[in-house]
């Protein structure tokens, strides 16, 4: 039994080998068959294809030359043409540009003529308005110690409602320095009660 199985399962490969040979001496002849073919139909094409490439481009280059020789002149004289007109413009701004410096010139003095006063009027007033106070030593830079001594005097003065405006008058030119005004105000109200003043400037 053993020695049939082996004779079959040896005829069986032998079957399959010879159907893969079969099958590989197909293939390259297919492959050889067609390959001549397909480059025969290849260069017949070229054959065509360049020489009718190569007459268009021929019968081409003479128009592409025509068309150059009249572009090329033409833009230059247009060039030519619009020279002397750029110049001319750029002349003609540059007449401009000198005739009109002097108005500008004399727009920018005018100008600072009318800033200049009211800037020099503004620094006056805000130095005239602190004026009332330093006359008797008030001056918010000063130690805490010194602007009460100088209050003191000045409380004798204004009296303690009028001093008290007189400081809020001044703190809201000098927002910066409000924190001052306010502990000055508040030593005030805390050492002098409602007193009048003595003479009032």
């Amino acid at each position: 039994m053993r020695s049939k199985k082996v004779k079959r399962d040896k005829n069986y490969v032998s079957k399959v080998n010879k159907e893969e040979s079969k099958v590989k001496t197909k293939t390259p002849n297919v492959k050889t068959k067609n390959e001549p073919n397909v480059k025969n139909k290849v260069k017949e094409n070229e054959a065509k294809v360049t020489p009718s490439v190569k007459n268009k481009v021929k019968e081409n280059e003479p128009k592409v030359k025509e068309n150059e020789a009249k572009v090329t002149p033409s833009i230059k004289n247009k060039v030519k043409e619009n020279e002397p007109k750029v110049k001319n413009k750029v002349k003609e701004n540059e007449a401009k540009v000198k005739e009109n410096e002097p108005n500008v010139k004399n727009k920018v003095k005018e100008n600072e003529a009318k800033v200049t006063p009211n800037v020099k009027n503004k620094d006056k007033e805000v130095k005239k308005s602190p004026d009332l106070l330093n006359k008797h030593g008030y001056n918010i830079t000063n130690r805490s110690v010194d602007r009460q001594q100088s209050l003191g005097k000045l409380v004798i003065l204004y009296g303690v409602s009028d001093l008290i405006k007189k400081i809020d008058s001044i703190s809201v030119q000098n927002p910066n320095l409000m924190n001052k005004y306010n502990d000055d105000k508040r030593w005030i109200k805390n050492n002098f009660k409602s007193k009048r003043s003595i003479k009032k400037s």
